[in-house]
């Protein structure tokens, strides 16, 4: 049994084995998702655990997330493609983590004090 369905510009759909969510994208919302085109990484409330899975595929760093309260923790901001210091930056001055540099590749992100 297959199940077509047909999207228009704008829309976005989430499926398994059947369609479970079919809506219309806001165009400043669709210009934020497709940023990543233009070499900038977009987030509106996302939690870090996506901005850092999105962030890990651009660097060679390893990045953990220490505390498992931090995963979920609404993230924004406009983040360009390979620039994980300025990340780094914000998450310590805009949302008060802690990043510890532990080598040249590896990195912690925990909760500041």
């Amino acid at each position: 049994h297959t199940t077509v369905t047909e999207l228009t510009a704008g829309q976005s759909i989430i499926y398994d084995d059947e369609v479970e969510q079919l809506e219309l994208i806001e165009a400043a919302d669709l210009n934020r998702k497709l940023s990543w085109r233009r070499g900038i990484l977009a987030y509106a409330g996302e939690p870090l655990e996506d901005v850092i899975a999105d962030i890990s595929r651009y660097t060679n760093i390893k990045i953990e997330i220490t505390e498992s309260e931090l995963r979920s923790l609404p993230v924004g901001g406009y983040f360009r493609v390979g620039e994980t210091d300025a990340l780094f930056d914000s998450l310590e001055l805009t949302f008060g983590i802690t990043v510890e540099r532990v080598g040249k590749d590896y990195v912690k992100l925990s909760a500041g004090v």
